[in-house]
Order: structure tokens, then C-alpha cells, then sequence
């Protein structure tokens, strides 16, 4: 819990440190994160082998115990990187979600809103508020950042706790990453090419520009946005359609397909954070797959793949 509560304010000094060559700099992290990992695998056989003389895992525990004891203070850390990543006054933290300074204060209040409303909704299900406090936070932190691991099992939450965790599902995470969805900047633009459009019907002669952080985003731009939105809302609705045919409801068909798109884990329902996919029949696995496929690389770079003028040229 505590590496997910800090991995997004990590991730968010990464790209305020990276500039252009952000994608280097979350790899480099990347890589020595692959390196912890493969010598904690082999750690433990290690310790067993020089000091577990009675093959009890004794040693083994002891060192995950000691673990343990440093994880309150990381948790408490996390608990800081989460006041830095919902604050509205600070640019970085919030760039980590919409990628922009001025901009970024709105998608970080709206996921400090969803906390507090998944809270008060939830709250009576736990013994305490601290509890219901923490899990929303830790739930809407993971989904929101595309991280996809759970505290606890929300599918028994209240139904509009759901709807907004599944609405984080579609719209959630930075965009200099290449999972979570349409990506809340991407949501942010069409918003605002919305508001413009109702104001050039008002008044025609308007001359009305979409701005990100001040700046003027160009109609070429705003054009992909839309272009991207759409596919993306095809592809949801297409793969819902074939994964209620093998056997899913619709609900648990949207909410496997959209988890599917950004890359994030779990579903809802008899697919949520507690259970699996096993029981879903192979043709669903492999739609899964695929929408899994499309999600990472952002449709273009795959389906480009398959125009035949693509490789005459």
C-alpha cells in the first residue's frame, strides 16, 4: 500500500525533472525498479540457504517483519504524497494527472472531490472513518493513477461509489503515460472544445480558442482529441458487445472492457479486486487481450499496422 500510495508523486517529479526526455527518466526509475525486484526473488533463498538451519523460514519472516516495521513510515510518506498530489497550489503534483500548471488544479480537486464522496458513501461500511477514509484515498489514487491495485474489495460499495471509481476506469491517469484511459487532459480539452462550440452557436461572429495553460492549443490538436475520444468510446462500446456475448452483464462488460483499454486490472462485480477473469470464456480472454493491446499502444500505432498503404509506403 505504501509503494502505491508514493508511486504517483514520484511519477509527477519524474516528468517536472524529465521535460522532453521524460520517457528516459521514467525508464532509468523503471529499470532499477526490475532490479530490486529480481533481488528480492532470489533474497530470501539466500538468507534461508546461509542462516535457516532448521528449515523453519524463521530468518525469512524475520527479515519481512523488520519490512513491516519500516512500512508505517512509508505509509506516512505516502500519506504526504497524496496532500501533494490533490493540492491545487502546487503545479507539479497536479501536472502528474493533466499535465499542465494552471489547468492541473481542476483534475486534482475532481479526484480529491471523488475521495471525499466515496467516503461519506462508504463509510458506514467500515468501523470507523479513518478506515473509509484511507481506502477511498487509496482507491481513487490507485485507479485515478492506472495503478490498479486494491485495499479492499469496493464491488460491495454503494452503487454511486462504483460509478465513480468506474468513471476514474475511463478517464483517469497522466498523460505522459501510456495506460489509463483517455487521459484527464485529453478530457479537459474536450470540455473546453465543448464550451467554445456553444459559444460560437450563441454568438457566431465569436472568435472563441481552446486554451490549456494559457496558451492557445492549435484545431489540428483539438481535431485528435476528438478523433481519439471517439474511437475510444467506439471500442468500449464494440468490446462491451462481445464480452456480454460470452457470458458477462453489461455492467460487468463495460467495466471489464474499460479496465481492459487503460491498462488498469480490475472490473466489477464477480470480475472485481477479489476475484479473477478465470471463469470468462477463452473467446473473452482473447478480446480482452486484444482491447488490452489497443489500450497501451493508443489505437493508432496498432491499427496503422494494419492499413496495407502503410507498408507500400
Amino acid at each position: 500500500m505504501s509503494t502505491d500510495m508514493g508511486t504517483p508523486a514520484n511519477w509527477a517529479f519524474k516528468q517536472d525533472v524529465g521535460g522532453r526526455y521524460v520517457g528516459s527518466v521514467l525508464g532509468w526509475g523503471n529499470m532499477w525498479g526490475n532490479f530490486g525486484a529480481g533481488v528480492a526473488i532470489n533474497l530470501v533463498p539466500q538468507i534461508r540457504e546461509a542462516w535457516d538451519q532448521d528449515n523453519d523460514w524463521h530468518e525469512a519472516f524475520l527479515l519481512r517483519a523488520c519490512g513491516s516495521a519500516i512500512a508505517p513510515w512509508a505509509v506516512l510518506l505516502g500519506y504526504c504524497g497524496i496532500v501533494w498530489l490533490f493540492s491545487p497550489k502546487r503545479v507539479s503534483a497536479p501536472q502528474f494527472f493533466s499535465g499542465g500548471g494552471e489547468d492541473g488544479a481542476v483534475p486534482g480537486l475532481w479526484l480529491l472531490v471523488f475521495s471525499a464522496a466515496i467516503t461519506w458513501l462508504s463509510h458506514a461500511d467500515y468501523p470507523d472513518l479513518s478506515t473509509a477514509v484511507r481506502h477511498s484515498l487509496f482507491q481513487v489514487a490507485s485507479i485515478g493513477t492506472s495503478t490498479g491495485f486494491s485495499s479492499t474489495d469496493w464491488t460491495a460499495w454503494h452503487e454511486v461509489s462504483r460509478a465513480l471509481l468506474l468513471l476514474l476506469i475511463m478517464t483517469g491517469a497522466c498523460v505522459g503515460s501510456t495506460s489509463g484511459g483517455i487521459k484527464l487532459a485529453r478530457v479537459a480539452i474536450l470540455a473546453k472544445a465543448t464550451v467554445s462550440a456553444l459559444r460560437r452557436t450563441v454568438s457566431p461572429r465569436r472568435v472563441s480558442l481552446v486554451r490549456m495553460d494559457g496558451a492557445a492549443v492549435p484545431e489540428s490538436i483539438v481535431a485528435s482529441v476528438i478523433d481519439f475520444a471517439l474511437l475510444w468510446t467506439a471500442t468500449l462500446i464494440l468490446g462491451s458487445l462481445v464480452l456480454t456475448a460470452c457470458g458477462m452483464t453489461m455492467i460487468e462488460a463495460v467495466a471489464a472492457t474499460g479496465t481492459c483499454l487503460g491498462n488498469i486490472g480490475p472490473g466489477l462485480d464477480r470480475f472485481g479486486p477479489a476475484s479473477s477473469f478465470e471463469e470468462l470464456h477463452s473467446a473473452g480472454k482473447l478480446c480482452m487481450s486484444a482491447l488490452m493491446l489497443l489500450g497501451r499502444l493508443e489505437f493508432y500505432a496498432l491499427l496503422v499496422a494494419l492499413v496495407p498503404r502503410f507498408w507500400k509506403d
